[in-house]
Parts: C-alpha cells; sequence; structure tokens
C-alpha cells in the first residue's frame, strides 16, 4: 500500500473515536439547550463516522481505495456529500438565529441541489441504472472532452455549486445582541468551514489525494473548535422578556470632568460595554475622537487602560446582578454583560472581586 492511502485510512481510524466521542456527547448533552445546535453538529458527527466506517470497510475488504476515490466527480458521492456538507452552515446559522432554520427554509436553500440531483437521476434511469452507463472520469484533463455529455455536465454543475454554499457562509453576520458568538469566533468558524468545503472540492470530487488530507485534518481542527465552543465557551443566549430593563446606569456624570470623558462616562452608563466586539477604534468613532484622546479621558475616570475599563463594567454587572438575586442565572448575566465565553467571564470577575461568580453567590 502506497503512503497516501496509508495516510488516510490511518486519519479515517482516528475519525471513528474522534467523532463517535464527540457525537455521542452532543446528542447526549442536547436536552435543555434552547437551541438545536447540539442535536444538529451531533448528527454531522455521527454521518462522519458512518462515512468513515464505510470507507475503512471498503479498503479492509477490497484491498484498495474505494472506486469514487480512484474517479472524480461520482455522481452518488457527489448527492450524498453535499448533504452532509451542508451540515456545518446549518450549525453556523442555528447558533447565529436560533430556529431561524425551519423545513420550508432548508427546501428552499437545497432547492438548487435538489433540481440538479433530480436531474441527473432522471437522466440515467432513462440511459439505464448500471455501473457502466456513468461516464467515468479519472482525471480532472477529461472533464472537458466530455463536458458535451448531459451526465458530465450535470455532475460539473452539481461540483461548481458548492462554491456559492461556501461563499455565502462569508456573509454571515454577527448580531451581538442576539449572537452567543463573537466576531472573533464567527470569523474562525466561518475560515474552518469555508476551508472544509475547499478542501472536500479539490481533495475528494478532483482525487488531489494530498489536498484529501489537508481536508482531513482541516476537518479536524472544525470539529475540535467546535467541542471547544460546545463545552467550553459558548454562552446561550437568555431569554429577556420585554419590559426586563436589561442596563442600568451606573454612576452620574460627574461635572468636573472634561467633555469628552463625560461622554465616555455617559455611554458607559449606557451600556457600551454590553457590545463582546467593542474595541477601542469603536469607542473613538462613536466620541468622535482619537485613541490620544481617548486614552487620556480613560485615565480621568480612574481606569488603568480600555481593557480594565470594560472589564471593570462587565464585572461589576454581573457582581450587582447576583446581590440582587443571587438565584440569577449565570450564564445569562455572562451574556448580557458582554461576554461570549464562560470562562472569561469567570477570570474577569475573579480579577475585580477576588472571588468566583459561584464563591461570591456561596458568600
Amino acid at each position: 500500500m502506497s503512503t497516501v492511502p496509508f495516510i488516510i485510512y490511518i486519519l479515517s481510524a482516528m475519525h471513528l473515536v474522534l467523532f463517535g466521542v464527540a457525537g455521542g456527547w452532543m446528542l447526549y448533552n442536547h436536552d435543555g439547550q434552547r437551541d438545536r445546535s447540539r442535536l444538529i453538529v451531533g448528527t454531522a458527527f455521527l454521518c462522519i463516522l458512518l462515512g468513515c466506517l464505510i470507507f475503512l470497510l471498503t479498503g479492509l475488504f477490497r484491498g484498495n481505495l474505494p472506486d469514487f476515490m480512484n474517479t472524480i466527480m461520482e455522481p452518488y458521492p457527489l448527492m450524498i456529500s453535499f448533504l452532509f456538507v451542508q451540515f456545518w452552515p446549518v450549525y453556523l446559522l442555528e447558533i447565529q438565529r436560533p430556529h431561524w432554520l425551519t423545513v420550508k427554509r432548508g427546501l428552499l436553500i437545497l432547492s438548487p441541489w435538489m433540481i440538479l440531483s433530480t436531474a441527473w437521476l432522471l437522466y440515467h434511469g432513462m440511459h439505464g441504472w448500471g455501473y457502466d452507463a456513468i461516464t467515468h472520469l479519472t482525471h480532472y484533463s477529461q472533464i472537458m472532452p466530455n463536458i458535451h455529455q448531459p451526465d458530465v455536465m450535470l455532475r460539473v454543475i452539481m461540483t461548481a455549486i458548492f462554491v456559492p454554499y461556501a461563499v455565502a457562509i462569508l456573509f454571515i453576520r454577527t448580531n451581538w445582541r442576539t449572537s452567543n458568538l463573537s466576531a472573533r469566533q464567527l470569523k474562525i468558524l466561518q475560515g474552518l468551514i469555508v476551508l472544509c468545503i475547499f478542501a472536500y472540492i479539490f481533495g475528494v470530487l478532483l482525487r488531489i489525494h494530498w489536498i484529501f488530507i489537508a481536508y482531513f485534518l482541516l476537518l479536524d481542527a472544525l470539529s475540535l473548535f467546535i467541542i471547544f465552543l460546545e463545552h467550553h465557551a459558548r454562552i446561550p443566549v437568555p431569554v429577556i422578556q420585554e419590559d426586563e430593563p436589561v442596563v442600568q446606569p451606573i454612576a452620574p456624570v460627574a461635572a468636573d470632568l472634561s467633555p469628552l470623558a463625560q461622554r465616555l462616562q455617559q455611554q458607559l452608563a449606557l451600556g457600551i460595554w454590553q457590545n463582546p466586539d467593542l474595541d477601542r477604534n469603536d469607542v473613538c468613532r462613536l466620541l468622535g475622537t482619537n485613541y490620544t484622546y481617548l486614552v487620556s479621558a480613560i485615565h480621568e475616570l480612574g481606569y488603568n487602560g480600555f481593557p480594565a475599563m470594560i472589564n471593570k463594567h462587565r464585572a461589576q454587572y454581573v457582581h450587582d446582578e447576583l446581590l440582587k438575586n443571587p438565584k440569577t442565572n449565570l450564564s445569562d448575566l455572562f451574556f448580557r454583560a458582554g461576554y461570549r465565553s464562560r470562562s472569561t467571564a469567570i477570570n474577569y470577575f475573579k480579577q475585580v472581586y477576588h472571588s468566583t461568580p459561584a464563591d461570591f453567590i456561596k458568600g
């Protein structure tokens, strides 16, 4: 056995363990969630596990790579894999806009794939269902000489539609008031998903085995990042009643401050620190100033720097809310305070109040 197939088999075997454990954990722990993210990604993990199992068993009994690894754009793997790939953008949509994706919207999104797949199946049915009825291509240089055949042309289009679906992922934007991902986390997730899709196109569909190995590694990175988000970092979006005040002014504006410092204190009282993606440039644009004057105003208010100022207000909000109601859900408090990571929220609270929120509640 050559080096490339051996590496592919090893990675497939590793995936049996990774996706089996991760998929089982996701499905076991999805009850009680406010969105369907773990249900979706757990199903995706188990589908990948099933694919790896079929791949390994085929290689075990045949002694070589399956046919679809020696030819390009095989129709049935192409149609099935498109559905599997859609688990990732569906997961991304679910954590950005929980329960937005309905059956009707899902069918509408998949309609181009459904039309092309139906057209190919009808064409194939009219010309026989046998293996030899399909035009098998072993190299991408054979595409253009055979593009005039409806069989090949439909498969080229089915391969090409992966691209607009992948690019569309990059245009999903986060609304920090309703999203439980920070902008940075969203960009990492988007980047990994898009890289996985393109690696799949060039590696699997065009039979470039080394890129297929890169696809496996990218898939590992994506899966581990999702596991990190679900198990450690991501905070569920709280259910906020319409009449519930989200932010209360922290302190009245002092009259002896400079005009810029007064405006900054007013914005802090309005809760700009609730935005998890807030940075220095955002505050400078909001106040109509530059970073040098902003730093001066921050020091005038008694803070050592921008991060200290923002996190002091976030920690103080959590502290004050716990004083009012010690039974308040900590994840909801962290979200409203502007955090999108549980560990980050606990660390900053501990820096300010020298105890974790849980220890603070215990007294």
